[in-house]
């Protein structure tokens, strides 16, 4: 008895398939996950400043608001319905 191609993945599971493997998408996640630990990592080290090293940097502190607005931005754009995406 042949079995092949009667299995088929619920709907949702099916678009998490689609989403893993499209690149775009992942790219998407990338960019998101990565901003999020730069973010995080950009935090815990403006702690640091004024009370470990008992100085604060001009550049530091640009570099964290500049790192955080990325954030905010890329978790935005994989909450975009993929229709309404330019191609």
């Amino acid at each position: 008895m042949r079995v092949e191609g009667t299995f088929r993945f619920p709907a949702s599971q099916e678009r998490v398939y689609a989403l893993l493997l499209d690149p775009a998408a992942l790219a998407g996640w990338a960019l998101v996950g990565l901003t999020l630990i730069g973010t995080l990592f950009s935090m815990y080290l403006t702690f640091l400043e004024p009370f470990v090293i008992g100085a604060t940097c001009a550049w530091c502190l640009t570099s964290a608001v500049i790192l955080t607005l990325l954030m905010l931005l890329s978790v935005r754009l994989p909450s975009r319905p993929l229709a309404a995406m330019p191609r």
